[in-house]
């Protein structure tokens, strides 16, 4: 796999040489893909279109084709800001959406310069209601 390398979202560092410590590899593309996931279009000054915003889905009113929706709107946002996955494909567990929960899971690809193979990954995230 090549070397992918991003900051540490919480900025930790190393306590001898003082520097941000990196993400490597498939870590970083993690971040990255969480960060994409988690961000709601607006959110990000400058770039108003980056992000997908999952937390809408407690405010929005489901219907059965929205899986689909969601995972196109996914695939956009992996094509246009993080080329070094592709997304697998998107489910959403939905038998809690009445009591204001949601589960959705990401599988993604992370695609390797060079003659290396994809790794396979998945994100699983619960989103609720807080009051």
């Amino acid at each position: 796999m090549s070397k992918y390398s991003d900051i540490d979202l919480d900025l930790d560092y190393n306590s001898f040489t003082k520097d941000i410590i990196l993400k490597e590899n498939a870590a970083a593309v993690k971040q990255a893909v969480l960060n994409i996931l988690l961000t709601s279009p607006g959110e990000k000054p400058f770039v108003r279109s980056f992000g997908v915003g999952i937390r809408n889905l407690l405010f929005d009113n489901y219907v059965l084709d929205y899986p689909m929706v969601l995972e196109s709107q996914i695939d956009t946002q992996f094509k246009k800001w993080e080329p070094r996955a592709t997304v697998i494909g998107v489910s959403i567990d939905d038998d809690s959406i009445d009591s204001n929960s949601i589960g959705i899971t990401v599988n993604y690809k992370i695609n390797t310069m060079g003659s290396g193979n994809p790794i396979a990954d998945s994100i699983t995230l619960e989103i609720e209601k807080v009051r």
